[in-house]
């Protein structure tokens, strides 16, 4: 599920003892990597007390566009650990400040369910739910 990167990833270490940036930056994590999650890369990237550590996305195609977008706004950031299922990236909650929510409008209401319990603050592009049954 998690595919292969290059060695500036950020690494597990990094990610579970954030003392190497005194605790400082926010660690964000983008739910969706079409237009909008690319967008936020963008925006979120130009912002020096924010890091993407996670970016997940099911389509490869579209996690190495975002990787581009990262890179062309942040040249230097590390690499963030790339996912392609949602379950894996719940399963590092407990080292992510921000989720943003960026995946096709019909998965938000059930991400934003699978997230509420969690310590995380969450962005949610809008729609939030596409029907009153949600």
């Amino acid at each position: 599920k998690r595919i292969a990167m290059p060695p500036n990833q950020i690494s597990l270490d990094q990610l579970f003892n954030p003392e190497d940036d005194n605790g400082s930056k926010i660690r964000v994590a983008i739910l969706g990597c079409g237009m909008m999650g690319q967008e936020h890369i963008s925006y979120i990237s130009c912002y020096p007390d924010l890091r993407i550590d996670f970016i997940c996305d099911p389509n490869e195609p579209s996690l190495n566009r975002s990787v581009k977008v990262l890179k062309e706004f942040a040249a230097s950031a590390a690499m963030p650990m790339l996912l392609r299922d949602e379950d894996d990236l719940l399963s590092f909650a407990s080292v992510i400040d921000l989720l943003v929510i960026a995946s096709p409008n019909y998965l938000h209401t059930d991400s934003l369910l699978q997230w509420a319990g969690k310590d995380v603050s969450i962005l949610v592009e809008k729609p939030v739910a596409i029907s009153r049954a949600q």
